[in-house]
């Protein structure tokens, strides 16, 4: 069976609906495993009052199925790649999923997603996964132009 790894800006049971949930889902109904990696999840979170815990929510359930059998999880990182000054070097563009907890190379493999048919990249501050995982092939979708947006790094555009 052919597996696709999303690398999305949300999580899949967010209340947005994306493009990509909808590609999802048409993977899945194509025979695919499709494995959602929602946008980390970070310790700034726990001081961000506009968060709410609701990036928090996602981590610690750890691994979802959505009721068409999509899996989907957020990964909890202790160096985020974030846009505030020091945290937007590429150093951490670079490594930030390296410091998952759990380790996201064993969240994968125990999901069966350590080897994946394609990489659909739709948040490209976690395309360091591409460290982690062995993949045939990579998509990049990026949908919006995210250098307008004042919460991503100023080293991505």
């Amino acid at each position: 069976m052919k597996r696709v790894l999303f690398l999305e800006t949300e999580t899949f049971d967010s209340i947005l609906r994306l493009g990509s949930h909808h590609l999802a889902r048409l993977f899945k109904r194509n025979a695919w495993e499709v494995l959602w990696l929602g946008q980390f999840v970070h310790p700034f979170n726990l001081i961000d009052k506009r968060d709410k815990g609701k990036h928090l929510e996602g981590y610690w359930k750890g691994v979802r199925k959505s009721p068409e059998g999509i899996l989907y999880y957020s990964p909890f990182t202790w160096l985020p790649y974030l846009r505030y000054p020091f945290w937007d070097m590429l150093f951490f563009a670079n490594n930030s999923l390296r410091f998952a907890t759990p380790p996201l190379p064993l969240v994968l493999k125990e999901c069966g997603f350590a080897n994946v048919d394609l990489l659909f990249v739709n948040n490209i501050k976690l395309i360091s996964v591409r460290k982690v995982i062995n993949c045939r092939k990579t998509l990049l979708r990026i949908p919006d132009d995210i250098t307008g947006f004042t919460h991503h790094p100023r080293t991505i555009s």
